[in-house]
């Protein structure tokens, strides 16, 4: 009889701490985690810092601070601004009212220590939830960074008729480059690839890029104009000799269509040695922004979440 007594208490005990069992802690929103790793050393990436705002629940009436930390992959600094809003509408239900912005100068990365990225610490301040009805209800934070990147790639081509008689140290016969050829694994939309072919003509080399333009912000990045779209027409130059004609001269990008094609044509004489080499440079300028997301957060009003517990 005395055992079974116990058992009955102890169930009565487990029953009853049922009712103030804090929620479980959500971990970080795969949003969140797919945006980093699609954006990761390129451009200016964007992070919360761990627990501003909190992560595994916001209490009514008590004030939180939300921070992000900006690190720049780029050698040169960039300039922008940094959004912060949350998931209500309605300045009864809101944290944050509308959207607060702050402006950022992150410096490039550290030259003296190799793929060091340029950091900066954006602090938006305190907020609070008060309104009784968000009891039991879940919010999250959007943090969105806006910026302009303008950089410039390049790598040494050589051109050559058929007839040239040159060593391949001297000229080499490369016909494909890389980003890493051009120095642009950094930007968050550049040349991945380029295909060079060439025939000549009467001393006139005819070269035909093909050229394969990927943005790397994923569902959460893109460029920031009105068709999300950069202008090539005068991105493609071969040093000394002029600018490549490029089709399209407008590429588009949306979250379904991250990599887009153009071909690049430019006719250069050939010297009497029927060969030459110089740099091949591209430039690529535009507004770029990209936007992470917290999970879902808890909102609980102690004082009732107690009365339950109580109950």
């Amino acid at each position: 009889m005395r055992h079974g007594f116990l058992i009955l208490l102890m169930f009565i005990v487990v029953v009853a701490g049922c009712g103030i069992t804090p929620p479980k802690v959500p971990t970080v929103s795969d949003e969140s985690t797919t945006q980093q790793s699609r954006l990761a050393n390129r451009g200016v990436v964007l992070k919360f810092i761990e627990d501003k705002p909190p992560q595994n629940e916001i209490f009514l009436n008590d004030n939180f601070r939300i921070k992000v930390k900006l690190e720049n992959y780029n050698e040169k600094p960039i300039s922008g601004e940094v959004y912060l809003s949350d998931i209500f509408d309605g300045a009864n239900l809101q944290a944050i009212p509308g959207k607060r912005s702050k402006t950022f100068d992150v410096p490039g990365v550290d030259k003296e220590l190799r793929g060091t990225p340029g950091e900066q610490e954006i602090d938006f301040g305190e907020f609070v939830y008060t309104n009784p009805d968000l009891h039991n209800q879940r919010t999250s934070f959007t943090a969105e960074v806006q910026y302009y990147f303008d950089e410039q790639f390049s790598t040494s081509m050589c051109i050559k008729s058929e007839e040239a008689i040159v060593s391949s140290s001297q000229c080499t016969n490369k016909r494909s480059f890389s980003s890493n050829d051009l120095g642009s694994q950094y930007a968050p939309v550049t040349v991945t690839s380029i295909r060079q072919d060439m025939n000549s003509i009467n001393n006139v080399a005819k070269i035909k890029l093909f050229l394969t333009f990927q943005d790397f912000g994923g569902s959460f990045g893109g460029i920031n104009n009105q068709d999300n779209s950069i202008d090539i027409s005068n991105a493609v130059e071969l040093a000394g000799k002029g600018i490549f004609n490029c089709n399209p001269k407008q590429l588009s990008f949306n979250k379904n269509i991250k990599k887009r094609e153009a071909i690049c044509r430019l006719d250069v004489a050939l010297p009497d040695n029927n060969y030459f080499q110089n740099p091949l440079i591209i430039r690529l300028s535009y507004f770029y922004k990209n936007t992470l997301h917290t999970n879902q957060i808890p909102i609980t009003d102690l004082d009732k979440k107690f009365e339950v517990g109580l109950s």
